[in-house]
């Protein structure tokens, strides 16, 4: 026996992506048999049609498969803050932390915010940790991010980004007594910490 809470599998475990492409082989097979083009990861899923009634009847189907099936709930179609909807690709949607619009794909709003306030919590200086782990730690994540968004149209989110991290870092080295007052953090500072830029990530994937 497990006590309650330690049971089943931890969410974003390894197995979690093999277990959902387990459990939901049979919606896959069904939609793809009806002709329907699906996209899924995991839980996330998105069907392009040719017209909205093509897409009613895809929510119809998907519906049935997941709730009668699969005894699993579909977000209500309609409902202001469903994450089910039809769209045109012409509006944009969201998908896996990406936008798409318009014949672009830039990271997704939601992404951006999320970055910005990892980097903020990890320049806070009353986290109290030293400048060897904040600068790590703020390496590694730009490093991530920057890898993760680098072959979309990522250019003004990267500069824009590479600027508030500049700020972040020049506020937390400022309180540590490491830059002066009123003083901006240079891009040849910014290098000498060990600090990579999101944009020089993208460019040396471009030059590449």
């Amino acid at each position: 026996m497990f006590p309650v809470g330690e049971s089943g599998i931890p969410q974003g475990g390894v197995l979690s992506p093999m277990l959902a492409n387990f459990y939901l082989y049979p919606f896959d097979k069904r939609m793809s048999d009806a002709r329907f083009n699906l996209v899924r990861y995991a839980d996330d899923f998105v069907v392009m049609c040719t017209s909205e009634g093509q897409a009613r009847s895809a929510y119809d189907l998907a519906k049935r498969i997941l709730e009668d099936d699969l005894h699993l709930k579909l977000h209500a179609l309609g409902d202001e803050n469903s994450k089910t909807k039809i769209t045109l690709y012409s509006k944009g949607f969201t998908f896996l932390g990406l936008q798409f619009q318009g014949g672009r794909t830039t990271p997704g709003s939601k992404s951006v915010k999320k970055f910005k306030e990892k980097i903020s919590v990890i320049t806070d200086h009353r986290q109290g940790q030293n400048l060897l782990k904040t600068l790590t730690s703020l390496k590694n994540t730009i490093e991530g991010w920057g890898h993760a968004y680098k072959m979309y149209d990522s250019l003004d989110a990267f500069q824009s980004l590479d600027a508030y991290v500049r700020e972040q870092l020049a506020t937390y080295l400022q309180a540590n007594g490491l830059l002066g007052r009123g003083h901006n953090l240079g891009n040849h500072q910014r290098r000498f910490l060990g600090i990579p830029s999101l944009e020089g990530i993208r460019q040396r994937i471009q030059s590449g």
